[in-house]
């Protein structure tokens, strides 16, 4: 959920500069900003989501045990 905030408010970031300067080219420079902004924020996120990911592999395995 916090990924999707951080895009969504690098969109209307986005979404409002075009609006201010119309003659710069924010489709050219507006998906290079969103990937990279959204991998720094998925590598700040990987902690974070290293219980859960482990805690639903150890319940998945259980599942397949014979």
């Amino acid at each position: 959920m916090p990924m999707i905030a951080v895009l969504l408010f690098v969109n209307v970031v986005l979404g409002v500069i075009s609006r201010v300067a119309p003659q710069s080219n924010i489709f050219a420079l507006g998906f290079p900003i969103t990937l990279s902004i959204g991998l720094v924020v998925m590598t700040a996120m990987l902690p974070m989501m290293e219980s859960p990911f482990i805690t639903a592999l150890q319940r998945m395995l259980t599942l397949f045990r014979p």
